[in-house]
């Protein structure tokens, strides 16, 4: 729909007008907003407002493409058109031939300044707050002293964009120092009708830790999908995600789930300074003694059971830690891989991979203790139980 045809469907002019319009703008060679303004149909501030309401994008989708083109755009910006974002709040998206500005409100004046100085044709759109916010996240340099106002993805760590100077960037970073900060497994971010609900597994229970109003919950969420590397151009469909932030000391794996109300996702808490100090451990003592007899004998299975953040794999890890890696081949089939151990071989089962087929390749690798993330289906269970019985030290998890 022409901008003119939306005028006269909303009934600001008659269709009359919009002939009349059309012709003087045969010769002027003007943008028909403005001979409408010269017509006297329309003045200035409802020029603005109309042409905010007909250029608006539409919908969230629109609002993640322009970040992605944000992200991917390497063309650097004119001294002159840099100048702007020092006066105004403003993005700017330049290809070829032509040039998308973006702004909080719209301005035909300014519109008309920077197509003089670019000498391309330009479209100006409007955001909101949050969406404007949001997107400038995918921007740099604010100053003419940058060369680009973009920075591009591949150069940002996650340390970076969890540094971020915005609200929603800071509402994470305190999220994860408090979960850190109160040994926290998992962090839940959960879309409600009216909001979002973020809590805490601590101890093996959920505990609320903030809500979220709804008009913050569409660019909160998009903001948590870019720090954590999820497809921003995906929707519903479930991803995975990993995140390395050194400044706190945490891995993250993310996982993200599509919902009646958004976009939900968990993120599991991995400390880069875990110290697997089976000693440490909170299991009774009879227990313990029991564990670290079994996991000094040549052959058999040991089987950790237990719910979500129960501490399944942080036990097999302390097992694992007790043991001397230089002498014993120790192999481990996981998904993922969460934790890191030197001296000790580490595949990460991924679609192509099954625990069972990668169970079959390491029986064929001489080892001496195989470590199973998880027996989830019969075929492992079996090859588990077989190797446990043929000269091999199998530990595993089982979920309950």
């Amino acid at each position: 729909m022409h901008f003119g045809e939306f005028l006269v469907k909303k009934e600001v002019i008659s269709q009359n007008d919009l002939k009349q319009a059309l012709m003087v703008q045969r010769f002027r060679k003007k943008k028909l907003g403005r001979v409408l303004k010269e017509l006297g149909l329309l003045n200035e501030k409802e020029l603005n407002q109309h042409l905010e309401d007909f250029l608006k994008p539409s919908n969230k989708e629109s609002v993640l493409l322009l970040q992605k083109k944000l992200l991917e755009n390497k063309k650097p910006l004119s001294e002159k058109l840099l100048g702007f974002l020092d006066r105004h709040e403003l993005i700017f998206l330049e290809e070829i031939s032509h040039l998308n500005a973006y702004a909080l409100e719209f301005n035909d004046t300014l519109l008309e300044e920077i197509e003089n100085v670019s000498q391309k044709k330009v479209t100006l759109r409007t955001l909101k707050r949050e969406q404007f916010d949001f997107l400038k996240g995918a921007t740099g340099k604010k100053s003419k002293k940058a060369t680009s106002n973009l920075r591009l993805l591949k150069n940002l760590t996650d340390d970076d964009k969890l540094s971020e100077n915005t609200p929603y960037a800071k509402l994470f970073r305190d999220c994860l120092f408090e979960a850190k900060s109160l040994g926290a497994s998992d962090i839940h971010i959960q879309p409600q009708q009216n909001g979002i609900r973020i809590c805490f597994r601590l101890f093996g229970k959920l505990q609320d830790w903030k809500f979220i109003e709804n008009q913050h919950r569409e660019v909160f969420t998009q903001k948590l999908k870019w720090i954590l590397g999820f497809n921003l151009a995906l929707f519903g469909t479930p991803q995975d995600a990993r995140a390395s932030l050194n400044k706190l000391g945490l891995d993250i794996r993310g996982n993200l789930l599509p919902t009646i109300h958004g976009e939900k996702i968990v993120c599991r808490l991995l400390r880069k300074d875990a110290n697997f100090d089976f000693s440490k451990s909170l299991l009774p003592k009879e227990t313990k003694n029991t564990l670290l007899d079994s996991i000094h004998k040549k052959d058999g299975l040991i089987l950790i059971s237990g719910p979500t953040g129960s501490g399944k794999t942080t036990t097999l890890y302390s097992l694992l830690s007790s043991l001397d890696r230089k002498q014993k081949n120790i192999s481990t089939l996981e998904n993922p891989v969460e934790y890191e151990l030197s001296g000790i071989t580490q595949v990460n089962i991924e679609n192509s991979l099954s625990f069972a087929d990668g169970l079959r390749g390491l029986m064929r690798q001489d080892p001496d203790v195989i470590l199973v993330g998880e027996i989830r289906d019969e075929e492992t269970a079996e090859l588990a139980l077989r190797a446990s019985a043929t000269g091999h030290l199998v530990l595993s998890t089982i979920h309950a």
